[in-house]
């Protein structure tokens, strides 16, 4: 557990009042699953996509698909941006909840634009009254 969470840590993944790099909620967008048809469809147009199996289904890592689609790490915007040491994490500049989820709404258009796959929150988003 300690490893998971020093590695966490290095990649910007935690929270750490101490860096402005790292006011982080950890990683903002899920791997999408594809079925083996619908991976050998997206590696037809993307030869050497990276992927992994995961539970009888194909994961793409959706950092390299927010990194491919034009966010590195260490993207800026006015309030918010990507980490730069993990393009998963969104990072809070002085911004509020809206200017985080316009950015992962921008990142989430820029995926399936290029890619055809759209990428999920992770995070629950909870609403208050």
């Amino acid at each position: 557990r300690f490893l998971v969470l020093k590695i966490r840590k290095r990649k910007s993944m935690l929270i750490n009042p101490r860096g402005k790099n790292l006011h982080s909620c950890g990683s903002f967008f899920i791997n999408p699953k594809l079925t083996q048809k619908e991976f050998c469809l997206i590696e037809k147009k993307f030869p050497g996509l990276p992927h992994f199996s995961s539970d009888k289904k194909i994961k793409i890592p959706a950092a390299w698909l927010i990194e491919n689609s034009g966010f590195k790490k260490g993207y800026k915007t006015k309030n918010t941006g990507l980490s730069k040491f993990h393009a998963l994490s969104i990072i809070n500049r002085g911004g509020k909840t809206k200017d985080i989820l316009a950015l992962a709404e921008k990142i989430k258009k820029s995926v399936y634009k290029k890619f055809h796959l759209l990428l999920k929150i992770e995070p629950e988003i909870v609403k208050s009254n």
